[in-house]
Formats: structure tokens, sequence, C-alpha cells
């Protein structure tokens, strides 16, 4: 049985679930629900630098996500390689992306904010930049040469008025 993270009020609860759902995101033209399978990635916990007084020195509680993201088959294929592109300094040497959360003095919220976080890498690798219009492309285009008209006729008003001081000047 999977674990998942729930947090009520102040105190972060455990719940005997299965895998974490995501929405429902639009890869391509399909709808494909994401899980995250919570057994398939590496989950590690340490001493933190955050909040905590003197208990930061005996609690683990800084929580480091670690997975593989080339061998993560529950994640479309698209996704994964928009992973690898938008979060490369988020790669090891070895494919393995790292998320880590130290911003809480317990451990179970920083998981549960490592979770949230690795859900919003998915979601922004799952959504598809749209494609320009030819209106807009052709509007922005007529934008651009209407600024460069007027800086090039800005700049032929100003020399006008630096030739002028110059002969009064002889």
């Amino acid at each position: 049985m999977l674990r998942r993270v729930c947090l009520v009020g102040a105190r972060p609860l455990i719940r005997q679930l299965g895998p974490t759902p995501l929405r429902n995101f639009t890869i391509g033209r399909e709808e494909t629900p994401v899980y995250i399978p919570i057994d398939r990635l590496k989950i590690s916990c340490c001493k933190s630098s955050g909040p905590g007084g003197q208990n930061v020195n005996k609690v683990n509680s800084k929580v480091e996500i670690r997975f593989h993201v080339e061998s993560a088959d529950w994640l479309p294929t698209p996704v994964r390689e928009n992973i690898l592109q938008q979060y490369h300094a988020r790669i090891t040497l070895a494919g393995e992306l790292i998320i880590r959360d130290e911003r809480s003095r317990y451990q179970l919220q920083n998981k549960a904010n490592c979770l949230q976080k690795l859900r919003d890498i998915i979601e922004a690798a799952s959504c598809q930049p749209e494609e320009p219009h030819k209106l807009n492309s052709e509007q922005r285009r007529l934008r651009v040469e209407a600024i460069q008209r007027e800086r090039l006729r800005q700049k032929r008003i100003r020399s006008s008025i630096k030739q002028d001081r110059r002969e009064n000047l002889d």
C-alpha cells in the first residue's frame, strides 16, 4: 500500500492510498491522466539548515526526492523530453531529477512540498506552447517596423538640431 501525505491544519497526516493523482493534462491532442507512483521515487531525509531551533541538529527534516527521468515509464514520452530540456540544471549526470525542500521544521510537510514541486514540474512540462497565429505575427512585424521608422525619424530630428548648432558656431 502506498502512502500519500495530506496536510490538515498545522499537523501533517499520512493516509494509506494509491498513487498521488494529478489533474488530466492535455498532451498533444489527447487528455492523459498522470499519476506519481511514490514507490518509484527515491525519498531520503537528512538534517536541515532551515527553521527548527536546536531541534534542527537532532531531526532529519530536509527531504530530497530523486527519480530517473528517462526510465520513468509512468510519464508520457513528450513530458519526459520536456523535463529533460527545461530542468537540465536539476538533473544529475546519472539522469536523476533532484527535488529538495527544507522550508518547514516538519519532515512530512517538507515531503508534501517536494511532491507538490514534482506535480508543478510535470504540469509545466505537460503544457504545449501555443503556435502563433499568422495574424499575430503580421501585427508584430508591422509594430516593429513602425517603431523602427519612429526611431529613425527621431534620430534625423536630433541630427538636424546638432547640425544647426554647428552652423551657428562657425
